[in-house]
Parts: C-alpha cells; structure tokens; sequence
C-alpha cells in the first residue's frame, strides 16, 4: 500500500501543478497526507510533501492554503520546522523555511507589494 499511496500522491501534484486545480481536490483530507511525507526519512516523499504545501499556499486564494493547513494539520508547521532542521538539501531547507515564513505572515514579497 505504501507504493501505491506514493504513486497516487505522485499523480495528485501532477495534475495539481499541470491544471492548477488544486482547489477541485479532497485538500483538507489530502493535507495531513502529505504532512506525513513530510516527516519522512524517504527523500522522494519529503520533496513531494513539500511541493503540495507549496501548491497550498500558492494556489489557494487569500491565504486559505495557509488556513487549511492550520485546520486540517495543526501540527503541519512543526512538521516543516523540524524538516527544516535535519534536512542536508539546502533547496529543500530554503523551501521550507519560505513556507514557516508564510505560514507566519512574513511573507517578503507581500509586505513589499
């Protein structure tokens, strides 16, 4: 099953990131998913996991992804903090620290703007 669930998840961002129809999806079931991914020790799925909060936040209106993820995975934002801590790729530690900095209302770019 676990095959299976990284080959859906696979095939969920594909067609997230092709139509950006992120919004037509199951999000708020799909979320605490991909959280778990988050926490991996599979490098494949943390770079999944994070790619659809990325989705999240760029792809919900008015911060919504950032509601969503609050609601659906309380524990989402630590997840990412704790990624962020012991991950050696420093794409994917830029990445997340960006998503924290969002999730927090820090975001640079609309504070600019």
């Amino acid at each position: 099953t676990f095959d299976l669930k990284k080959e859906a998840a696979y095939s969920l961002l594909n067609i997230a990131i092709v139509g950006q129809c992120l919004g037509d999806m199951p999000v708020e079931q799909l979320i605490p998913e991909f959280i778990d991914f988050v926490r991996s020790q599979d490098d494949e799925l943390v770079r999944m996991g994070v790619q659809f909060i990325v989705l999240l936040f760029d792809q919900m209106p008015e911060n919504r992804g950032v509601d969503m993820l609050r609601t659906a995975a309380p524990e989402g934002v630590e997840a990412l903090e704790n990624l962020m801590a012991v991950t050696d790729d420093d794409d994917t530690r830029a990445t997340v620290s960006a998503l924290i900095d969002r999730y927090y209302g820090e975001d640079d770019d609309e504070e600019e703007g």
